[in-house]
């Protein structure tokens, strides 16, 4: 059992990875101030941004950034996923998984497959960020965007960031291109 949830969280870390390196998250990101509907991608990189930002906080910044995003994967991944994004429902079954709470996981299994239109949901997720490396853990400069972003405080969704995403966006564009992503020479 220990096993299973230790690889979930393993995988699901991997996935968020896979995510912010897809060379549209920028654009992602910025669609979700764009549109009345939510931007489903966007909102999957947002989850994923704040999962990642939660889990690889330093002493220092940490605690300040797991309080303000704690319930921000979930909440921007159950919007994703409500708005079509079998990734953002397969993100939410390997949290689910994660946490030990195997009736959620299958919710989120459930409606993954049915929005992926088939049951090797994990294969399908995979092979959408085929070729993808990721670098490393998030840059100095988008975890200042995701610390500055504006936080509600929702009865329903729980403390999440606030769509604010032209700073967000421009931090994930020099992310990608910025020398803190090129691999170090030998």
């Amino acid at each position: 059992m220990v096993a299973r949830l230790d690889r979930a969280r393993f995988e699901l870390l991997a996935l968020c990875h896979l995510v912010v390196e897809d060379v549209q998250a920028p654009g992602w990101i910025t669609a979700l101030a764009d549109t009345p509907a939510i931007e489903p991608h966007g909102a999957l990189v947002l989850g994923a941004l704040c999962h990642l930002a939660v889990h690889e906080g330093d002493a220092k910044d940490g605690a300040m950034i797991r309080h303000s995003l704690a319930d921000g994967p979930r909440t921007w991944w159950q919007l994703a996923a409500g708005a079509g994004c079998f990734q953002a429902a397969y993100a939410l079954t390997l949290l689910s998984v994660g946490r030990g709470d195997q009736r959620e996981a299958r919710h989120w299994q459930r409606q993954a497959c049915q929005l992926a239109g088939h049951r090797d949901v994990r294969t399908t997720v995979l092979a959408a960020y085929d070729g993808f490396q990721p670098t490393h853990g998030l840059c100095p400069a988008i975890r200042e965007a995701l610390a500055s972003l504006p936080t509600s405080r929702d009865p329903d969704f729980g403390r999440t960031p606030a769509v604010d995403p032209g700073p967000l966006a421009n931090a994930l564009r020099r992310h990608r291109t910025g020398p803190c992503c090129r691999p170090a020479m030998p």
